[in-house]
């Protein structure tokens, strides 16, 4: 599993804000796919020069823009073929 596609999968479900994702991935796959804040934005910031990802920046008040992912269908079709990719088996 990559971080790339960890992300898709999230945003597959609803578009969210890189402190969205964060959180997410710490209640849920942190144990065994770490990432830090700075890790997740330089990989959004590639996954939208990919096209994989939209982003919309919202203007707030008293705050700094906050800005939502979307998946695209290009970032549909790549998290789709990753999931039916067979993937090695670990011999552990």
């Amino acid at each position: 599993m990559s971080l790339e596609h960890a992300i898709l999968g999230f945003l597959n479900y609803e578009p969210m804000t890189g402190y969205e994702l964060k959180k997410m991935i710490d209640v849920s796959i942190n144990h065994f796919w770490p990432a830090v804040q700075s890790q997740i934005y330089k990989t959004l910031f590639r996954m939208e020069a990919d096209g994989w990802l939209s982003v919309e920046t919202i203007s707030q008040e008293t705050r700094p823009p906050r800005k939502v992912y979307t998946i695209t269908l290009k970032g549909q079709n790549e998290f789709l073929g990753w999931l039916e990719t067979p993937q090695p088996h670990s011999e552990t």
